[in-house]
């Protein structure tokens, strides 16, 4: 008998700890701080509760069946100042916000098809890198040549000043070359 209680308690303490689970969750929306626009695709992140969600294109965003408590939440977006802000979740919490406009330069993109890879540092193959110092210690007629220093990588010349790039084996039209942003070799 004092075993059938026990088990009914416990159910009813779950089934009452669940339902309140259930109700919780942090909403609002996010607009452009100058124009009042609302702002689509702006990432919101619990980094405590690895849960999160991105505004629709009104800038509304829900995250639904959160647990009571006290988290930093981190709302991000590509072109905007990244704002963290701490918010007590309990039953419906609304939070709305202004983004700034925010220029910012990106780091090198490197193209893997490994899940890891992410920068230079983390991608499973060597990453050889050409600085402005290395091109400016001895003379070169063009960048093919003086990216043919580094390993794997050669160059095929077809007269003065003119040089195709050989990576790894691959060549002419498998290997796009571009040069302060204007395409010297390859197809685009």
């Amino acid at each position: 008998m004092r075993k059938q209680y026990t088990n009914q308690l416990t159910l009813a303490i779950l089934l009452c700890s669940s339902a309140a689970f259930a109700q919780n969750e942090l909403k609002g929306k996010i607009t452009d701080a100058i124009t009042g626009i609302s702002l689509g695709a702006i990432s919101i992140f619990i980094p405590d509760l690895n849960r999160g969600g991105i505004t629709d294109t009104s800038g509304n965003f829900k995250i639904e069946h959160l647990p009571s408590g006290q988290y930093s939440v981190l709302a991000s977006a590509v072109g905007f100042s990244s704002q963290i802000f701490s918010v007590s979740i309990n039953l419906i919490t609304v939070k709305n916000l202004s983004f700034q406009h925010s220029s910012a330069s990106l780091k090198a993109v490197v193209v893997t098809g490994v899940l890891n890879a992410q920068d230079n540092r983390n991608v499973p193959f060597p990453v050889s890198t050409f600085s402005h110092q290395d091109l400016m210690e001895e003379s070169y007629t063009n960048v093919i040549d003086a990216i043919s220093k580094i390993p794997g990588v050669s160059a095929i010349t077809d007269g003065q000043s003119i040089a195709k790039p050989v990576i790894r084996g691959m060549g002419y039209n498998r290997v796009v070359t571009i040069d302060n942003g204007m395409l010297t070799s390859g197809v685009w």
